[in-house]
């Protein structure tokens, strides 16, 4: 979910029973190199997934070292 983030893939969440984690080893954060914690934004009706780095200003839009850093779009079928 957004709300447990990709923190989910280094600490097991609450509502599961099943996790074989941490799935990134030797990370304690998913920090950005501006200090900004990556965002992870779940499939939607038109897309799939993505992870977002917000850029220097740590939020959304911006250009140059403001730019934000977002996984390809696949679409919803992630294809």
């Amino acid at each position: 979910s957004a709300e447990e983030g990709l923190k989910a893939l280094l600490v097991k969440p609450d509502n599961t029973d099943i996790w074989d984690g941490p799935y990134i080893r030797g990370a304690k954060n998913l920090i950005d190199p501006w200090g900004t914690e990556i965002a992870y934004i779940p499939p939607g009706d038109t897309a799939s997934y993505r992870i977002i780095a917000y850029g220097a200003d740590g939020v959304e839009g911006g250009t140059g070292d403001n730019e934000d850093l977002i996984s390809p779009e696949l679409g919803a079928s992630g294809g």
